[in-house]
């Protein structure tokens, strides 16, 4: 009888008198955030894993049913299998808006206004841990702004071309920023490279005489020598997940602030290589990719 009196009451109410306040995230960053953020008692669960691939995600059944008995969900925006119909649950990351890059998530203004929104949702579910909340809050905004310190800092390196083996992901990471970020593939994984956008890709950083390439994506590691050919180094990084060996256990600030320490290193530390010629057309003007 006890247990279907807390049913009735957990239906007539968001958060049950007596239970554990449950948040189930759909991604790693905005887990993340809500860990830096809840008070240690609420229960925080991870639907995708960090080394899944969140844009074919298919939910199980009992993905679903967790979904369902949670007391908020944290989600992108994007996910089609998202249940509609639990809308005073869900907090989303795109508040506003059609969404024309999945990796809003790299976008720290719009971390920013998340993690604003999370700390008043959180601040109605636990109103008695509202001071802890806003302590949490205002750190995580913090570690944001010295973020924005690093990003606005590469607009002052000598190489403003980022040259991303992966898809175009880190155009949401460098928003405002004088930086050109050109990528081998488009805003989706399954997008792919064809022989004659790597051979575009090769012919800037002969035109530029780029030093550095990006690796983002470990699928496409397979296109490294043919820059390490033409005299670039490559380096990782990351679209705000723990893809990559030694990344496990780092928050997502800080896979965004090791982000930008790479970005600063490979275009502000090395010296630029001389262009093929001087004659040569400009790089292409587009900001995403080939």
């Amino acid at each position: 009888m006890r247990w279907w009196v807390l049913c009735l009451l957990f239906l007539g109410s968001w958060v049950s008198p007596g239970l554990a306040l449950r948040i189930t995230a759909t991604l790693y960053p905005l887990y993340d955030l809500a860990q830096k953020m809840a008070p240690p008692e609420v229960e925080i669960r991870l639907l995708i894993p960090p080394g899944a691939d969140p844009h074919h995600f298919e939910p199980r059944l009992e993905a679903l049913k967790a979904l369902r008995r949670s007391d908020l969900v944290l989600a992108v925006g994007y996910e089609p299998w998202l249940p509609r119909n639990l809308p005073r649950k869900r907090l989303l990351l795109l508040a506003e808006g059609p969404l024309k890059n999945p990796h809003a998530w790299l976008d720290l203004e719009r971390v920013q206004s998340f993690v604003e929104r999370l700390a008043r949702r959180l601040a109605v579910l636990c109103p008695e841990r509202t001071a802890e909340i806003e302590i949490r809050k205002r750190g995580l905004l913090a570690q944001i702004q010295r973020l924005e310190g690093l990003k606005r800092g590469l607009s002052t390196c000598h190489t403003h071309t980022v040259l991303v083996l992966g898809h175009a992901a880190l155009g949401e990471l460098l928003k405002g920023t004088s930086l050109q970020v050109v990528s081998l593939a488009g805003p989706h994984p399954e997008s792919e490279v064809l022989p004659g956008k790597l051979s575009q890709a090769l012919a800037l950083v002969r035109r530029q005489g780029l030093s550095t390439v990006f690796l983002l994506d470990p699928g496409f590691e397979r296109y490294a020598p043919f820059f390490q050919r033409e005299g670039a180094r490559v380096l990782r990084v990351n679209p705000g997940l723990p893809f990559w060996p030694g990344e496990k256990g780092l928050s997502f600030l800080d896979l965004l602030r090791k982000d930008l320490l790479t970005l600063k290193k490979g275009l502000c530390e090395t010296s630029k290589r001389a262009p093929l010629s001087k004659a040569s057309p400009q790089a292409p003007s587009t900001s995403v990719h080939f």
